[in-house]
Formats: structure tokens, C-alpha cells, sequence
């Protein structure tokens, strides 16, 4: 056994394996460090922080929480028409729905909307609730970067949860679609980064005459348990305070209450 143990150390089988074994150590150690590298420059150039996407983005106090920045408004120049239809937009970027649930809503009596409208919103851990509301018009929602944001959902007096996010193992989507007329509210996930960064486009265009907060009284006709999940997010029982129209212009405003409200959700 000695002979042949001795035999096996002294040829070239033996000295050629422990270079392939080494060799092979040290592929595997440049991988790792190469990974943890990457991860290292990855998280770097990552922006965690809110305040940077504010001021890179130029980003804005929103009425319903967090902060947003209108980036289209189909034939308009956007954020000038304050969150309203664009009239002074060439005709073909208009467009009509068809029944009385939207003329009916603004004061002029018109059913015409901007096409197409996309802003980004952003929550903060300082601001982390999407107020509960509800649209005429459809949205999509699209992941930009940060934390998860969970979105709660009431259609037909049945509510669903959905989580915007780039995890797809855990079911997350980085797309949530939400059918007009939905009552929507949500709340940002807390963790590294202190915002979520989100892409929301809306068809027809927004126009805050299409858009309503939810009343607690509205919320607690749908029974207790959902009541539960809800009043949470309800602005008023939050805030003391579900603005108007009128009210809803302001935000639009460069002013010291707009600059209050900023600093309190950074």
C-alpha cells in the first residue's frame, strides 16, 4: 500500500490535480469578489434617499400624500394646467367618454380629457400613505426604484391587495393596473431606502374633477371588516382635512405652506 501510495504522490497525475484544485479555488474566490464588488458599486449608485429624487426630480408636494411631478399631459406642456384639462390643447389630443358621469363634474359641463396624462409619485417613510380616493380613469402604476409600496384595492365592494415591487419571487409586480372607478389607497414598505419611486400613467388624462376623496361615512356602509382596513386611510380622519378643488390648486403653489408640507415628508 506504502508503494503505491509513494507511487501515486511522485508521478504527474497527483501534481496535476492539486493544480486544477487550486486553480479552481482561485476562480471561485475572484467570482465572489468580483460579485461583491458589483453589489458594492450597485448599491452606490443607487439613490436611497428621498431627498436627492425630490431635488433631482424637482419634485413637488402631492394631495394625496408624497410627493409628484406631472411629466406628460397628451397636447399641454405639463404641470401648467394645475391637474385640470388642457382646453387650449390642439383638438386631436383630446378626447370624449361617452355618458353623463363625467360632464357632470365640472362646472363648464364638458366630458372632454386630455388623452393620455403620467406623473411620478413618490411616498416617503415620512409620508408614507396613499390617501383612499377614487378616479374615472384607468392608471398604471410602474416600479422606478426603492421600497415595495402596497397598494389596497376596493372594487365592487371587494378589496384586493397588490404590491408594486421588483420582487417577483414573493409576487410583487413592477406593474399594477387599476380599473377606473376603484377605490385605491396604499402604504409604502419601510426599509433601506426611504421612498419609492413610481411611474403612473392615466387614461382618460387626470383631471381633479374626476378624482374624489373617500368619506368614513362612505367607508363604513361597506361593513366593519373592511371598515378595519380602510379608515386608516381615510384623509380626513387623518389630516381633519379632504381639500377641494380649490384647495387642491394650491399644491400647485410656490408658497410657505407648500415648503411646510415639503420638509414635514422629507
Amino acid at each position: 500500500f506504502l508503494e503505491n501510495l509513494n507511487l501515486f504522490y511522485s508521478n504527474g497525475l497527483f501534481k496535476e490535480m492539486m493544480r486544477e484544485t487550486v486553480l479552481f479555488s482561485l476562480s471561485v474566490g475572484f467570482v465572489a469578489a468580483v460579485t461583491a464588488m458589483r453589489k458594492k458599486e450597485h448599491q452606490k449608485s443607487c439613490v436611497k434617499n428621498a431627498v436627492s429624487v425630490v431635488s433631482g426630480l424637482g419634485l413637488i408636494p402631492h394631495p394625496e400624500g408624497g410627493f409628484f411631478l406631472e411629466t406628460h399631459r397628451s397636447g399641454c406642456e405639463p404641470m401648467t394646467t394645475m391637474g385640470q384639462t388642457g382646453y387650449d390643447c390642439p383638438p386631436v389630443s383630446l378626447v370624449e367618454e361617452q355618458g353623463p358621469s363625467r360632464s357632470v363634474r365640472r362646472p363648464d359641463g364638458s366630458a372632454l380629457r386630455n388623452s393620455l396624462t403620467s406623473i411620478y409619485w413618490m411616498p416617503t417613510s415620512s409620508s408614507p400613505r396613499l390617501w383612499l380616493a377614487v378616479n374615472l380613469s384607468d392608471h398604471v402604476h410602474y416600479y422606478h426604484g426603492g421600497e415595495p409600496f402596497d397598494y389596497i384595492l376596493v372594487e365592487d365592494g371587494v378589496l384586493r391587495r397588490v404590491t408594486l415591487g421588483p420582487d417577483f419571487s414573493s409576487g410583487q409586480r413592477m406593474q399594477v393596473a387599476v380599473k377606473g372607478g376603484t377605490w385605491k389607497a396604499g402604504l409604502l414598505r419601510q426599509g433601506a431606502s426611504d421612498y419609492c419611486l413610481i411611474g403612473e400613467a392615466v387614461a382618460p388624462g387626470f383631471d381633479f374633477h374626476d378624482f374624489s376623496w373617500i368619506s368614513h361615512n362612505e367607508v363604513k356602509k361597506l361593513g366593519v371588516s373592511l371598515a378595519k382596513v380602510l379608515l386608516p386611510y381615510v384623509k380626513e380622519l387623518a389630516e381633519g382635512v379632504a381639500e377641494n378643488i380649490d384647495g387642491i390648486n394650491e399644491f400647485y403653489s410656490d408658497n410657505d405652506l407648500q415648503e411646510k408640507r415639503k420638509k414635514n415628508r422629507l
